[in-house]
């Protein structure tokens, strides 16, 4: 299932800040502050420390970025195989942009 929340969290740890993360979706820096603090609100954990020079992954911020990462690329798998049987596709091409570094731990387990 898609999760713009989830989505905002990887475009911010990639790109480390929330101005460039907003710059690459398109939208404002309030709005993606706004869904990074919702995210760590549903999931009552904090994500990223927050200085004057800007984010850092916390420890539970880095377990959940390697864990999404996984998630994003299996379903990005699964729609690439329900586009091949349904015509009208599948809304998931953002997915296909945050998906491209999984990890070995993908690997093995779609091996």
């Amino acid at each position: 299932m898609y999760n713009p929340q989830l989505e905002t969290f990887l475009r911010v740890a990639d790109a480390g800040s929330f101005n460039r993360a907003a710059e690459e979706a398109y939208i404002t820096p309030t709005a993606v502050i706004k869904q990074i603090n919702l995210l760590e609100e549903s999931l009552d954990v904090k994500l990223f420390e927050r200085t004057h020079r800007g984010l850092t992954l916390t420890k539970a911020g880095k377990f959940s970025l390697s864990g999404y990462k996984i998630y994003y690329t299996v379903l990005q798998r699964f729609c690439d195989t329900g586009k091949k049987y349904h015509a009208g596709g599948c809304q998931c091409d953002s997915y296909r942009n945050l998906s491209h570094d999984s990890g070995t731990a993908f690997n093995a387990i779609m091996a």
